[in-house]
């Protein structure tokens, strides 16, 4: 192994230039592995996307990170009459959540003024 150091990404060639022996983490993302995020940072532009029944959150860079699984197709295709009814209330929910994380955010940074 010699003087070869382990980077925080673990010497994923997704995260890291491994050359002759030293791992770099590729400058890109060395921000993104060291930010230590906070809930209000983490969810401050989430959004839900209706085709993946996902919540979102957007990066300032434009990445998005998952955040959550809208999920109770089980259980909500007995409540309602067509399949259509389903995903339709299904993505309500996804909506009304991702609405009341957003306004939680706004009150916190208000909070903080």
């Amino acid at each position: 192994m010699g003087n070869f150091k382990r980077c925080p990404a673990v010497c994923s060639p997704l995260y890291c230039d491994c050359k002759d022996g030293e791992c770099k983490v590729r400058n890109d993302i060395k921000n993104i592995i060291t930010m230590k995020p906070t809930v209000e940072t983490w969810l401050s532009n989430v959004s839900y996307d209706p085709h993946g029944q996902y919540l979102w959150n957007t990066e300032e860079n434009g990445e998005k990170q998952m955040v959550a699984d809208i999920r109770g197709f089980g259980a909500l295709q007995y409540m309602f009459e067509t399949p259509k009814d389903v995903y339709n209330f299904q993505d309500k929910v996804g909506e009304f959540i991702a609405q009341a994380i957003r306004e939680k955010i706004e009150r916190l940074k208000k909070e903080k003024q």
